[in-house]
């Protein structure tokens, strides 16, 4: 039988794999790295394993002496305030000049300010408390490690590279001449030579690039 129909030319193109998702993960505090259970392979799960721990000795005692300032600060606050409704019942017998109220309540406003200024030291001290904690940020594998337990690392040391497992792209350089014949959601024939694996794969983007 002799049919008439549309003959789609194939043409290989060689390209590279490439995780959906790869992240250098830092660390957000400065201290000595006192736990990291991972090694280049590891597995890792997102919002749940843990990459590396920091030392929390500075942090706690930092954490400690802001409460102990805010527990003085809020003491002399009380007293100011008592000291002033004393000498506002004493200025409407005239026994006490209004310089001294006035005082009384500047006094209160610096105290009230550098309470609330203590508060948001207490408030950072405590978040980074909480982030000591490394954890992966998403499910992957961790592919190189660039510190050791025993070593202080500064804001913003890199810790662990990981890279996302499952959904893996296939990034193909296309010649301009082909691109009429791509289109997104076509299905075309990927393999994988060092692997001897002969996949299917869907189109999703196609670039200027």
């Amino acid at each position: 039988t002799i049919e008439r129909k549309a003959i789609v030319p194939v043409r290989t193109l060689v390209g590279d794999l490439i995780a959906v998702r790869k992240a250098t993960i830092p660390t957000e505090v400065a201290g000595k790295v006192v736990g990291l259970p991972v090694d280049e392979g590891t597995k890792v799960v997102g919002g749940e394993t843990l990459l590396a721990r920091i030392d929390d000795t500075w942090t706690t005692l930092d954490e400690a002496k802001i409460a102990t300032q805010i527990a003085e600060k809020e003491a002399t606050l009380a007293f100011a305030k008592d000291e002033l409704k004393r000498y506002e019942g004493m200025l409407k017998d005239d026994a006490v000049p209004l310089s001294e109220v006035e005082q009384g309540r500047t006094l209160i406003k610096q105290l009230e300010a550098s309470l609330s200024q203590l508060n948001v030291m207490l408030k950072e001290a405590q978040e980074r408390k909480t982030r000591l904690d490394i954890i992966a940020p998403f499910d992957g594998s961790v592919v190189a490690k660039y510190a050791e337990v025993g070593e202080y690392v500064s804001i913003g040391s890199q810790i662990v590279d990981i890279v996302s497992t499952g959904r893996i792209d296939a990034r193909i350089m296309v010649p301009e001449e082909s691109l009429p014949l791509l289109a997104v959601d076509d299905e075309l024939d990927i393999i994988v030579d060092a692997l001897g694996l002969e996949l299917r794969g869907k189109v999703f983007s196609i670039n200027a690039q």
